[in-house]
Parts: C-alpha cells; structure tokens; sequence
C-alpha cells in the first residue's frame, strides 16, 4: 500500500511539473512572437520598391561570377538594401526581401577575385532566398522574422567594418 501510494504522488508531481514547463514553454513562443529588436542603424528608411528590387537582384545576380566587382554599387545596393529594410516592418515579406538584398551586397563586397570564395556562395544563398520572397510575397514566420532582425544587426556591424577598413581601399 505504501509503495502504490509514493508511486502515485510520484506520478501527480511529475505532471504537475510537465504542465509547468508546457505553460512555460508557451509563454517563451509567445514572447519570441512578439520581441522587437532595436535597431541601432541610423539609416532613414523608405518602402521597399518592388520593381527597383527586382532589378537590384538581376543585378547583384549578375555580378556573382564577374571577375572584378564595382565597389562603389554594391556599396550603394548595400546602403539600399538597408533604407528598404528599415523602412519595413520586421517579419513581412518586404522586410526580408531587403535584408537578403543587403546581406547580398555586403557578401559581394566581402568577397575575393576568385568564382569559389566563400562570400560568393552566401551572397548567392541570399539571393536565392530574395528571389523565393519576391515570387511568393509570403511572410516569413516567426523565428525567420527574427533572424531576419538579427541578420540586419549583423549587415550594419559588417558594413561599417568595410567601410572603415583601410585595406579595401
């Protein structure tokens, strides 16, 4: 009787603890619905332009297998691609569209002389990724809205790194 009665306590405390970690785990989903990273760029935004970015993409596109890249454009898509993004309410298909332009350029500034650098495949992972927004005009969901907010603060810290860095010059 003894050992049926710890094993039933034993079984109400375990489900007790199981319903306060789902309850938890609920609020956790929700909070990372509703979290808004702020943003410390200080770059004025506008609306995303649909055709203008659908020719950047072409364009950004296009200079994936060029020998020599033309920094000063790619620094103006990058410059871009941020005023897009902070323009945009985070989590739309807008937003990430402009975020995956700006990592783009930044990729492709990044990037060495040679067709195999590492830069050049994520700028065409990016790419890839606009290209599939603009189709299908869906938002992402929740944890991709976040990584896009995070990818944005990352595209502002490498920006300033490029801009700054004295050997690209």
């Amino acid at each position: 009787m003894r050992s049926s009665l710890g094993l039933v306590s034993l079984l109400i405390a375990v489900a007790i603890i199981m319903y306060l970690f789902g309850h938890q785990a609920k609020k956790d989903i929700q909070e990372v619905r509703t979290v808004s990273l702020s943003m410390q760029d200080t770059t004025g935004g506008r609306p995303l332009e649909a055709d203008a970015a659908r020719a950047m993409l072409d364009r950004l596109r296009s200079l994936l297998d060029a020998p020599t890249l033309p920094t000063a454009e790619l620094q103006e898509a990058a410059q871009t691609g941020a005023a897009w993004a902070a323009g945009t309410r985070p989590g739309t298909a807008d937003n990430h569209i402009a975020v995956s332009l700006r990592s783009a350029a930044l990729e492709l500034l990044a990037a060495g002389p040679g067709i195999d650098d590492p830069h050049r495949a994520a700028a065409r992972r990016h790419l890839d990724s606009a290209a599939v927004s603009t189709v299908t005009n869906r938002p992402p969901d929740a944890v991709s809205g976040l990584r896009d907010q995070i990818q944005n603060i990352q595209n502002s810290t490498n920006q300033r790194k490029l801009e700054t860095d004295p050997s690209r010059e």
